[in-house]
């Protein structure tokens, strides 16, 4: 678990929620809703899974992850588990800033992230591996009908910071990818209106 400090660009993540949920405004509740299948799920990669959706969520506190890991009360939750498919809702109010877009962001683009900086001999290598993550994810992103409309500098924004994410959760990576492409069927975000009082 690295403590290296994230840098959030806010006007990448602000414009990812205009484009994605256009219709949500502040005290709205954005949802992000994970759907499975729900045949031979290997529960190691199941809970590497959701232990990364948790620790990109921590990390992106403005406290930091070890405050956020500290604070048991404050931790995301799975709101409601429907069955069918096993689908998770993990629900949050909207405020200046949708972390959970974010999270969102990095479920989509897992997969393309795999390549672990771990593998590296040297700091050079593990920079040129770092890039590298970003370039998958960036043209990913650009083949992302619903992101086209993203400046390219908020798209470079936004790759760099999921590879910097999940760089930081390295050893998961490769377990939650495996759970991503075996079983995940959808990572979709959906607004909840706020209900207007009287």
């Amino acid at each position: 678990m690295g403590a290296t400090p994230l840098r959030i660009p806010v006007d990448g993540v602000v414009a990812l929620q205009t484009l994605i949920v256009p219709e949500a405004e502040a005290g709205d509740r954005l949802e992000l809703i994970v759907r499975t299948d729900c045949q031979d799920l290997a529960l190691r990669d199941m809970a590497a899974y959701l232990q990364l959706i948790d620790h990109v969520y921590g990390r992106l506190q403005p406290r930091g992850f070890r405050s956020y890991a500290m604070r048991p009360a404050q931790h995301l939750r799975v709101e409601q588990v429907r069955s069918g498919s096993v689908e998770l809702v993990i629900p949050e109010i909207l405020k200046d800033l949708p972390l959970i877009a974010v999270v969102w962001l990095c479920l989509k683009y897992l997969p393309p992230a795999a390549e672990s900086l771990a593998k590296a001999f040297d700091s050079v290598q593990q920079g040129m591996l770092a890039r590298e993550n970003r370039q998958r994810i960036r043209k990913k992103m650009e083949r992302d009908e619903r992101l086209a409309a993203l400046p390219d500098e908020r798209r470079d924004d936004l790759a760099a910071l999921v590879a910097a994410i999940l760089e930081q959760d390295e050893s998961l990576v490769p377990k939650a990818c495996r759970f991503s492409e075996d079983h995940v069927v959808d990572v979709a975000l959906r607004i909840e209106k706020r209900r207007e009082e009287g």
